[in-house]
Parts: structure tokens; sequence; C-alpha cells
């Protein structure tokens, strides 16, 4: 099972995924900004299916996603307020033109969520409801791969 998880730099997306895999230590999380250089989607693309056969279930963290993956797409959208927050603690800004370039590029969401605790609600159902065998540091399924 792949689920990308999308948003804006800034967003809050790599926060909700450290919690993540606090409680579920046996997910692989795999985010575009540590791969580097031209290609580098198509390095990331390649990753995800090589993790995909090895893993029970693969996050993808990126402001737009991935095309070629049949997975769940959740976006990550916080309010204005909060993402001025977040960009401060960064020290990370984007321009409007480069923010709304982004948001042209996004894969279209199965679900959108707008806080980050709904956002780890979300995901915690989606990996518990996906698989019947689920235990805090452990899941169980097949993984399957386009």
């Amino acid at each position: 099972m792949i689920l990308q998880l999308i948003g804006l730099p800034a967003s809050g997306k790599t926060y909700v995924l450290e919690k993540i895999k606090q409680e579920f230590n046996s997910i692989k999380i795999l985010n575009l900004t540590s791969y580097t250089g031209y290609k580098r989607e198509k390095a990331l693309l390649k990753a995800v299916k090589a993790a995909a056969k090895s893993s029970t279930f693969v996050i993808v963290e990126s402001a737009c996603g991935l095309k070629d993956l049949n997975s769940i797409v959740v976006l990550l959208r916080v309010s204005k307020a909060q993402y001025v927050r977040n960009e401060n603690k960064r020290k990370d800004f984007l321009t409007k033109a480069d923010q709304f370039r982004l948001i042209d590029q996004m894969l279209p969401p199965n679900y959108t969520v707008y806080d980050v605790n709904s956002c780890e609600t979300l995901i915690k159902t989606i990996i518990k409801t996906e698989f019947l065998y689920v235990t805090n540091s452990n899941i169980t399924c097949k993984a399957t791969v386009n």
C-alpha cells in the first residue's frame, strides 16, 4: 500500500510523518527532498517501487505528488496563519508565484485535511482500516505496485 502526503513546503508534512513513524515504525517513509538532481522524481519513483515490494506500507512525502503511483493521496492544507508561522520557524519562504505554481501541479487528493492533528488521525485511520492485522509497530499486508 502506498500513501502520498502532499502539501506546500512548511505545511507540516514532515512533522506529521515523524509522529506516524513513532507509532508505526515498520512503515517506510520516503521524502522527495532527500533526492537531488535533475531526475530526482524518477529516482524517488524507483525507490518507492522497490520499497513497496519489501515493505507493507510506504508513505511518500512531496509537495505535488508522483503521478505514476497507484496510491491514496492526502493533501495537508493548513491555514494561512499556520503556514506563515511554520515558514518563520523554518526560515524558508516561497513567493506567492511559487506557491501557486506548486498548487497547480499537485495531484488531485483523495482526502484534504486542514491541520496536522487531523492529518495524523486520518493517516492512522487509513493504516488501521486498510489492514486487518495492525499492532503499534507491526503491519501485516501484501503491498501492490503498478
